[in-house]
């Protein structure tokens, strides 16, 4: 038998938990959580008037994590027209849904000589089905 494809029972015992994930984040542009529940969302998707498509231009055109937050306020804002065209709709926890309200398009850091941290509210995916 060829030792590559040889199948060997064994029995492994974790000191810590284990993550498993699927490989699946949800960035921040494109999910809104509103009323405890997440939007997953293909931004393409929202059909933005024409004034809408140059606003948000314009917020991802801002230097530096400022174009982060301005686009995160912009979807956020936008939360119930997002919802609209989702394609995943799951229940978040209480503290998941107050940390995007309270963090959303905000400043997580000030650092010295004036230079900021955002929060980037990746949400790493652990589950295709609730």
């Amino acid at each position: 038998m060829n030792r590559f494809t040889e199948i060997v029972p064994l029995v492994l015992t974790p000191l810590t938990p284990i993550y498993i994930g699927c490989g699946e984040d949800s960035e921040p542009t494109n999910y809104v959580i509103d009323g405890g529940i997440l939007y997953g969302f293909e931004p393409s998707r929202l059909g933005l008037t024409s004034e809408d498509r140059q606003h948000l231009i314009e917020c991802a055109g801002r230097p530096a994590d400022g174009a982060v937050r301005a686009v995160q306020e912009f979807l956020h804002k936008r939360r119930n027209q997002c919802r609209n065209v989702s394609h995943l709709a799951l229940p978040v926890a209480a503290g998941v849904a107050r940390r995007y309200e309270r963090r959303i398009g905000q400043v997580a850091q000030r650092e010295p000589r004036g230079r900021t941290v955002t929060n980037r509210l990746e949400i790493e995916r652990t589950a295709h089905h609730p």
